[in-house]
């Protein structure tokens, strides 16, 4: 059957039902041919004639609903690819969250293990930075302020320089800050208390510690282990007395002797270094001479707490810095010395001036000083008593031949004078021993520094988490 135009232009109402259906076939086959031309040719007549019939009108209809499908899918494609993406950031967010409390956890972990001895210098946390931490990395750990002290920790995850694999950086890192507020609470000098607080304790196996050269006078007795943390020992005698130390030595210098008679000393000595020397002319020595390689190695074979392996210990504040000064003043339990020396288990008693302490006393208790202190006769009622005596300003004895139970420690210095017997501890930057009549004696006592060890209960406490 051929068509011509003109059939084409003929009424529908004009023409038969067989022919509506050669019709649509010829329209679609038309269509098909020339609907490319007509669209890259703008012939726009030949546009609205399919518009105007109705079968080509279904067609747009179809590269419509198709092109919004595409957008859609598109759009779904997009929409889930930002969400995988941001549950990854939000997991990444949250393991370096855990990172970063990990590294305040290991920090605070790290200072408290030795409270005192750390924080009081303002110890450098940064050991802490790069470390790894299952799968992510603490970058860095500062610690500053003078009390409270504020920790500060930054960590990130997934580890930003994965040492596996340098060429390749992992997408998406996260950091995360954390600020911790700590502050020392509690007791006495530091520690954990316990079992172990006995490794805290600055008076125990300490007879006499001092950190400028120590000139001895004759006629001194020492009774357990003298140290000298920044200096040289000199022990002197005359034609009658002479000075004896039964225990060991441990010298950041030269041991000398001088005087008509030898002094002794029966125990064995440790030098910091190669270099230094024992005065045999004028010292006899009953024990080993030990010469450590440097000062590092010196300081570590040292057996006291961990606090005193420092020459600088005492310039750098020693027990009573003013942070501790300020904390012994928040924790105390009286300002004044009890009557009838009855001083409570446990407890501080903080002076504010100059005091002087004599009589017989009980208890286990610390008595901090803001100022100097004149000791005369000071004796414990019982096997059970201890006083701890810590002092801003100078501690001597006034009148001599004075007895003394207690633990002493003075920021500045400690003069024993004429007859002086102290049973406990001395420590302090500059001891001074001198007699013009009677005999010097510096006892150890190794149950009152255990009463005190028993009383180190001072923490280190988590104020605030931000």
């Amino acid at each position: 059957i051929t068509f011509t135009n003109a059939d084409i232009k003929l009424s529908r109402n004009n023409i038969s039902s067989e022919f509506m259906v050669i019709s649509k076939v010829y329209n679609w086959n038309f269509i098909s041919k020339n609907l490319t031309k007509t669209i890259i040719r703008g012939d726009t007549g030949m546009f609205k004639r399919i518009i105007r019939n109705k079968e080509g009108f279904v067609l747009v209809y179809v590269v419509m609903i198709v092109v919004l499908l595409i957008a859609v899918s598109a759009a779904a494609l997009v929409y889930a690819e930002s969400q995988s993406v941001n549950s990854i950031k939000q997991k990444n967010s949250m393991q370096a969250y855990y990172v970063t409390d990990a590294g305040i956890v290991k920090a605070k972990f790290w200072i408290s293990d030795d409270v005192n001895g750390r924080l009081q210098a303002n110890p450098d946390v940064n050991s802490l930075n790069d470390t790894t931490y299952n799968g992510g990395k603490i970058i860095s750990a500062v610690l500053t302020g003078t009390g409270p002290y504020y920790l500060t920790c930054v960590g990130a995850y997934p580890n930003p320089t994965d040492p596996t694999n340098p060429d390749k950086k992992p997408k998406y890192v996260s950091y995360r800050t954390i600020v911790a507020k700590l502050s020392i609470v509690g007791g006495h000098l530091g520690g954990g208390g316990g079992a172990g607080a006995e490794s805290y304790n600055p008076f125990k196996n300490v007879a006499v510690l001092s950190a400028t050269n120590l000139d001895l006078d004759k006629d001194l007795d020492v009774n357990g282990d003298l140290y000298n943390i920044n200096g040289g020992v000199n022990l002197d005698s005359d034609g009658s007395n002479r000075s004896d130390i039964i225990g060991n030595m441990y010298v950041n210098g030269n041991i000398t002797g001088s005087g008509s008679k030898k002094s002794n000393i029966n125990g064995n000595v440790t030098l910091s270094t190669p270099s230094y020397t024992i005065d045999t002319l004028d010292i006899t020595h009953t024990g080993s001479t030990i010469n450590k390689a440097d000062t590092t190695q010196f300081f570590s074979s040292l057996p006291i707490s961990s606090w005193l392996h420092d020459q600088n210990f005492f310039t750098n504040g020693g027990f009573l810095t003013t942070q501790r000064l300020a904390n012994y003043n928040a924790n105390k339990y009286a300002t004044a010395i009890p009557v009838g020396m009855n001083f409570v288990n446990g407890k501080i008693y903080y002076i504010t001036g100059n005091i002087g302490l004599s009589g017989t006393y009980t208890g286990n208790a610390v008595i901090v000083v803001n100022g100097e202190v004149t000791l005369r006769d000071l004796t414990r009622g019982n096997a059970n008593s201890c006083l701890t005596i810590l002092s801003t300003g100078d501690m001597d004895n006034q009148n001599g031949n004075n007895t003394v139970d207690a633990l002493l420690y003075s920021s500045t210095s400690i003069t024993m004078k004429n007859g002086f017997i102290v049973n406990g501890s001395v420590i302090a930057p500059d001891v001074n021993g001198h007699s013009n009549s009677g005999h010097l004696t510096a006892n150890y006592n190794d149950s009152m520094a255990n009463l005190f060890g028993s009383q180190l209960t001072e923490t280190l406490q988590l104020d605030q988490w931000n």
